[in-house]
């Protein structure tokens, strides 16, 4: 699966969102998550992550464009599809 063009972004997304996300200055570094998901209103999904380990753990956190919150969502990526396709994020 590259992207569902509706929530899970395509592998070129991936990088771009990432990449634009990283280079903003206006919000705590987001370099310690991986945005792999979006909502449709500018708020992210991701996998924490390290420079020297990547991905660190299977869990996958919000993150809030307008309050800069991160919060823990879902165990891992089967997770937090099954929760936002049945409507509970």
């Amino acid at each position: 699966m590259n992207g569902d063009n509706w929530f899970v972004f395509s592998a070129e997304q991936i990088i771009e969102i990432n990449l634009s996300m990283r280079a903003l200055d206006c919000f705590m570094p987001l370099d310690c998550l991986l945005f792999f998901a979006g909502n449709g209103n500018g708020d992210y999904f991701g996998f924490p992550i390290t420079q020297q380990d990547g991905i660190k753990e299977d869990s996958v956190f919000f993150w809030d464009h307008e309050y800069d919150n991160r919060i823990w969502k879902a165990n891992d990526l089967e997770d937090v599809i099954r929760k936002y396709f049945s409507e509970e994020i």
